[in-house]
């Protein structure tokens, strides 16, 4: 999997996580209090990632 790059906002670690029904993946944020997240599911761990790391949720 690609490594994830630190919250833009916080600088807070980066998590994966995935859809409970579909299989779709996404990042988040681990700090409760920022909650960033990629703007849209990736049907893949290494789309999502790549979306997180640009920072555009594309």
């Amino acid at each position: 999997m690609t490594k994830l790059k630190p919250c833009p906002f916080c600088g807070s670690k980066a998590k994966m996580e995935r859809t409970p029904i579909n299989p779709y993946y996404y990042v988040i944020c681990t700090n409760l209090e920022c909650d960033a997240t990629v703007g849209r599911f990736q049907p893949t761990e290494e789309e999502a990632a790549a979306a997180w790391n640009r920072r555009d949720g594309e």
